[in-house]
């Protein structure tokens, strides 16, 4: 989802609206997905206190399970950083970030990770399983895991994946 609001979303470089979001989770409920999580960004250019309640009633009005909230980081290198945007400052965006942690809880949401909000018993094994540091095995290019106190990954590179005799 990343945004209710569509001159949010078309920031975003996205190419859905709220509608086609809409869409996808009634025919995700209708094909008995029981599990559905929505995320939400803050700190946007042009994004305001507004804006981001109507995305986060529209999240809501949904109904998902799971809710990832996350603040946009612009990285070296990137479309973003080449555009040079004009984006709220850290206490502007620390604040949106606190309204959306009171908006969800008071909504019911379980604020059990930093970005993360679930209804009872939805928590997002997945994500728990790094901040649990529990053992995980990735398999294929780019893969990494953790096993046994050590970290592996595989190079991003499939030929390296197909052809190692070492892997």
């Amino acid at each position: 989802m990343q945004s209710g609001v569509d001159s949010e979303l078309k920031f975003l470089t996205r190419k859905h609206k709220f509608d086609d979001v809409v869409s996808t989770v009634e025919l995700a409920r209708k094909s008995r997905f029981e599990n559905i999580s929505l995320d939400l960004m803050i700190g946007l250019q042009n994004q305001t206190f507004d804006s981001l309640e109507e995305s986060i009633e529209k999240c809501i009005s949904l109904n998902p399970e799971h809710i990832s909230s996350y603040m946009l980081k612009v990285e070296e290198n990137t479309p973003f950083f080449k555009k040079n945007l004009d984006l709220p400052d850290d206490d502007i965006v620390s604040d949106m970030y606190l309204f959306l942690c009171e908006k969800l809880t008071k909504e019911g949401y379980f604020h059990y990770e930093i970005s993360n909000f679930s209804k009872k018993n939805k928590q997002s094994k997945h994500n728990l399983i790094y901040w649990n540091c529990d053992e995980y095995l990735g398999l294929g290019p780019g893969a990494h895991s953790f096993l046994n106190n050590k970290r592996y990954y595989f190079p991003n590179d499939i030929n390296y994946f197909l052809n190692n005799d070492k892997i």
